[in-house]
Formats: C-alpha cells, structure tokens, sequence
C-alpha cells in the first residue's frame, strides 16, 4: 500500500507544443521564473485585476455552479506595489527582442503607463491599444465606457513585430472614398488620388490593424467560446498579439492566466507558453482547455501549489470527500490517468457513476484525480 504521506505536485498532457501553468501567487513564483527564465521570454500579456473593489465569480453546469475566482480588493498603493513588483520582473524577463502588453481599463491606465515608462522607458513605447466593444448597459451620468487599453511596450529598439501576419485581405467589397477598377482579367483595384499622385490597391492586397480594434467582438453570454470564467477574453484578440509579437517556437508568458485564452492560444499556433495563476478555477479552466485540444508529443505541465495528497481506494477519508463533491461541492473535474512518481498523466474525462471506490478504471490507468466546486482537489490510487 502506497505511504499517506506521497504526493502529486504536477499533472502532465502531451499537447502540440511545451508549455507550464503555475497554481501560484505571482508575487512568490516570480524569484523561480526568474531563475529560470530571465532573458528568454518573447512576449508577456497581462490581463490583471484591474483595481475594481469586486470579487469575480466562475460559472459552471449552465450557471448553477457560482465560486468566487479572484478578489480584486487592494487599495490603490497596494495595487500599485503589486504591479510594480510584477513589471519589474517581466523587464528582467522578456528577451531584448520582446514585448510586453499590458491590457488594463480607464481606472489605472495612466497610472499604469507612468509605470511602465519608468520600468521600460519611454521611449519604448509602441501603442496605446483600444479594444472598442458594445457589451453592456448604457450610462446617463456620463458617455458610455465602452473599451479597455492595451499598453504595447517593447524591451529594445531591437523589438520584434510582424504586422503582415496579422493583415487581412482588402477584399472586393465597394469604398465610398476610392474609386473601383476592373482590369482586362478581372481583377479588382482601388485607387485614391492625394496631393496629385494616385495610388493603386489590388483587392487581394493586406490591410493592417491601426490602434483602435473595433473589429473584434466582447463575448456575449451565450458564446460558445465562454467557459464560465469571469473578464475571459476573445481568442481573436489574443490571437493579434500572439501573432504579431511572437514567431512559431517562441515562448508567451501570461501571470495571470484566469480563463487560459492566452495557453490556448499560443498552442494553437506552435508556441511555447508560461502561464500561472493563483486560482485553482485557472487550472480548471487551463484543463478544461486542454482536453480538448489537438493531441501531440509535446509536454504540457501544470505545476500544483502544496502538492495534492495520494491516497490508496478505500481510504476512510475517501467517501467523507466524495460526499461533499457530490453534495455541497459537485465535481467539476474528474479524470482517470497513471501516477508516475510525483506526476498524474490524464487519460481521459470520466463520469462517476458510483462512489470511485468501485469505479472500475480504464486499461493503462490506476489513479482518479478529482477537482471539486470549492477548488479541492483529490486523487486516489488503485493499489494491489
């Protein structure tokens, strides 16, 4: 029988490109990144709490399940101690040739940019990104907030950016402001004349984002995209930045992952990525993504804070937390995989349709690892 006293402190996926999630406070995993990776990350976005005195909720099984994901309560000084302390860290993190942006809203923005002068340098700023959206209500005591900032920062002059591969084709669609021409070949150009010169645009040609990005929607409640965390993010919009900043076999760092758009993203297109929150609904979400995406050869590790605790079937404390999962705190994640040393390698989903005392595990699995509502999280093991 397996000792009490062993423990998980990782999951591991095979997934197309590498990549690591920290269930960690930023403020103590930045020492380890740093000694690990100082100098080598490309590019670094940063969704954080944006100083609102709320508490934000994750949703789940169609709204029935409400869990706070993070508070978002520090005063002023000691939010602007805490971004300090983080920008900082990501200077000394980003490789001469990366970038960092920062999406924030109308509360601290200027104070944030004064920030990031002060750590980057002024003249390493590139843009003042606004994401211009129409969710939500409308106000009458002022006009209506309908956009957030992204601050665009390189670390260097030497900075990497590709604005091609985030240009779209100019199509064939009427303008009011150029004039249309088809050539003996069908093909469509538009022309515009200025100060005496006229200039030439094929259909095909690439048009490229300015700083405004009006063209990517805030997710409504019923899209599909939505996992149930709250202030989630399009993929779209990660997909720009991601696209723009960073090259394939690059490395894309996000300190606080919340929905895990930004690992998902960076997956998606062949880059490697660092992510870590503090929630343990981050890792949910991370999973959640993770499941289902593309299968590779690839390790994707998610490191856990404390350790989870194994335990053999059958253990007195077993059914005790098996009925609060099923009662007070429904499962929310529930996965059948194999335990190797301190590592638990999913191997897929599973529904509970008894107590897993007597759940019979798949072939090439002999542990149950189980996340429930309130973020506890179990695993068991089949023991001889």
């Amino acid at each position: 029988m397996m000792p009490q006293s062993h423990m998980c402190d990782k999951e591991v996926y095979c997934k197309q490109t590498p990549g690591a999630f920290y269930l960690r406070d930023v403020n103590l995993l930045l020492p380890t990144l740093l000694k690990q990776y100082a100098g080598n990350i490309q590019l670094i976005y940063l969704d954080p709490p944006f100083q609102t005195g709320d508490t934000f909720y994750i949703k789940l099984n169609g709204d029935t399940i409400k869990r706070p994901a993070y508070e978002d309560t520090l005063d002023r000084q000691e939010y602007l101690c805490f971004m300090r302390r983080v920008l900082t860290g990501c200077h000394a993190l980003l490789h001469d040739e990366g970038a960092i942006y920062l999406h924030i809203d109308f509360r601290m923005v200027a104070h944030l940019r004064l920030l990031l002068d002060e750590i980057f340098g002024e003249k390493q700023f590139c843009n003042e990104i606004i994401w211009a959206y129409r969710s939500g209500g409308r106000s009458k005591a002022h006009f209506s907030r309908k956009h957030d900032t992204i601050l665009f920062y390189r670390k260097t002059a030497k900075g990497y950016f590709d604005i091609k591969s985030v240009g779209s084709q100019r199509g064939a669609a009427r303008r009011n402001h150029m004039r249309r021409s088809v050539d003996a070949n069908g093909n469509v150009s538009y022309t515009i004349r200025t100060n005496g010169k006229v200039y030439a645009y094929p259909a095909h040609s690439l048009i490229y984002p300015s700083d405004v990005w009006a063209d990517i929607p805030h997710l409504h409640q019923r899209n599909p995209e939505r996992i149930g965390y709250a202030t989630q993010k399009p993929a779209a919009l990660l997909e720009r930045i991601i696209l723009a900043s960073s090259r394939p076999g690059d490395t894309v760092m996000d300190l606080f992952s919340g929905s895990g758009t930004t690992a998902a993203v960076a997956n998606k297109f062949g880059r490697r990525f660092i992510a870590a929150d503090c929630s343990p609904y981050a890792l949910f979400a991370l999973r959640h993504r993770l499941t289902h995406a593309p299968e590779g050869d690839q390790k994707i590790t998610l490191h856990f804070q404390d350790g989870i605790r194994v335990l053999p079937f059958g253990h007195p404390t077993m059914p005790a937390c098996l009925h609060n999962a099923q009662k007070s705190a429904p499962l929310l994640y529930c996965t059948a995989g194999r335990l190797e040393g301190a590592a638990f390698f999913p191997q897929r989903d599973i529904v509970l349709p008894q107590s897993p005392s007597s759940t019979v595990l798949p072939q090439g699995a002999d542990a149950l690892h189980v996340m429930d509502a309130e973020g506890q999280q179990f695993i068991w093991r089949n023991t001889p």
